[in-house]
């Protein structure tokens, strides 16, 4: 079945792409593979070894997108291929969360036209409590939030999670611009406890001067 799936994947993806640049060629490998260990339903899967191998796999097919994006080939086909595999669904593990935020992230980085989709898909996820997935929300709603989500950034920067809460600062300063995001960060940090979480923030302050 695994098998039938994988090839179906690549039926969908390659048909009318005889063409397909390495960049895409790169990213369905890591698909399949992911695929092939039934990642598709991640994070509900049945046990601590398979949730760690699909992380594994998942997180692999996240850096092949991100790698060589920005440089080199054809641009607009990149967002097409972008575009296509935000809609895909199946049994494909692109519809994953871990996947499909960094989808969103990408869309909204590509000045893709209506983005409420993928705003509302973030915006579910941004309080997740799978670490991983809330991360990317984060990472997502940067892309293709609005100023009406930089409540929910602020709350989570407030909690100071670690890690998490540093995503989220970086979030801000994409979502707001370096303006509206400074003034708003130097009054926040006044609040923090955690120490690392204030250095991060008087970190990037810093290179606004």
């Amino acid at each position: 079945m695994k098998i039938v799936l994988t090839f179906f994947l690549f039926w969908v993806v390659f048909s009318g792409k005889a063409n397909a640049s390495q960049w895409e060629k790169d990213v369905l490998n890591n698909v399949a593979k992911a695929d092939a260990a039934n990642c598709a339903q991640y994070p509900k899967v049945s046990n601590l070894d398979e949730q760690f191998l699909c992380e594994d796999l998942l997180i692999k097919v996240s850096n092949s997108l991100y790698k060589n994006w920005l440089n080199g080939g054809d641009r607009a086909a990149k967002n097409q291929s972008i575009a296509e595999w935000w809609l895909m669904e199946d049994s494909s593990s692109l519809k994953s969360p871990l996947i499909k935020l960094h989808l969103a992230a990408l869309l909204g980085q590509s000045s893709f036209r209506n983005l409420t989709k993928q705003r509302e898909y973030a915006r579910k996820y941004l309080f997740s409590n799978n670490e991983l997935i809330q991360g990317n929300a984060i990472i997502a709603i940067a892309w293709v939030g609005n100023c009406d989500d930089a409540k929910d950034i602020i709350a989570i920067i407030k909690m100071e999670k670690e890690g998490i809460a540093e995503e989220a600062v970086l979030s801000l300063l994409t979502l707001l611009g370096t303006h509206k995001s400074v003034n708003r960060l130097t009054v926040i940090s006044g609040d923090l406890k955690r120490d690392s979480l204030k250095k991060f923030i008087e970190k990037q302050l810093s290179n606004f001067g």
